[in-house]
């Protein structure tokens, strides 16, 4: 395949949604890790039940988009809008964040932040990837096993990850748990002018978010 024709398809991808397995091979951010593609449980529309779609979040949003064209104003920006608004509510469990982000999402929980050790990513399109999380409701499902990390966003070669330190398989109650993590590496890792940042984000549940240049 030539340059160009590999360029072509690349673009394609990243304008069609294509399956992460059309971008070139990535790197675990943590050597020795495997690397898994993620599946999330996700609800395409109001009312509706769950449903297992693969890939980055921006390739799920826009499979969501073809499989309900109104899922950007019945679902997403509802979401954005909650997650705007800290609340009282409840705990979220996986059952009830198929509905609705809760408090949690704002946790005060302790996140060990180590800035750096990657290649920078675009400060922008983590914030892009960040809004993508907490836009989609539902909960990752089958997430990274045990040493292995999944790459849950990644466009214009900047990247979020999500890697399992746990001996066992680990699920999230959604996925504004791991927005919340780049989010706090965003705001503690302030690169160059303020447009590129990189590092990691440890959870006191012994799992992690990375922020990193990347290949996408």
């Amino acid at each position: 395949m030539t340059l160009l024709a590999f360029a072509v398809l690349i673009m394609s991808a990243a304008a069609y949604g294509f399956p992460s397995h059309m971008w070139p091979p990535a790197d675990s951010p943590t050597p020795g890790y495997g690397i898994v593609e993620l599946s999330w449980e996700v609800i395409p529309a109001p009312g509706q039940s769950p449903i297992i779609l693969n890939g980055t979040v921006e390739q799920v949003h826009s499979q969501l988009l073809e499989i309900n064209p109104k899922y950007q104003a019945e679902v997403f920006e509802k979401r954005e809008d909650l997650l705007a608004a800290p609340t009282a509510a409840p705990v979220a469990t996986a059952a009830t964040d198929l509905t609705e982000p809760t408090a949690v999402a704002h946790s005060t929980q302790i996140w060990r932040i180590q800035c750096g050790g990657y290649d920078s990513a675009s400060t922008k399109r983590i914030k892009d990837g960040i809004k993508y999380l907490n836009g989609i409701a539902g909960q990752p499902k089958n997430g990274p096993g045990p040493n292995n990390c999944g790459r849950v966003s990644c466009s214009y070669n900047s990247s979020i990850w999500w890697c399992n330190d746990n001996a066992a398989p680990q699920a999230l109650p959604g996925f504004y748990t791991i927005a919340t993590g780049a989010s706090k590496i965003v705001n503690a890792c302030p690169g160059e002018n303020n447009k590129t940042v990189s590092g990691t984000g440890e959870h006191p549940g012994n799992w992690r978010v990375v922020v990193k240049g990347d290949i996408c």
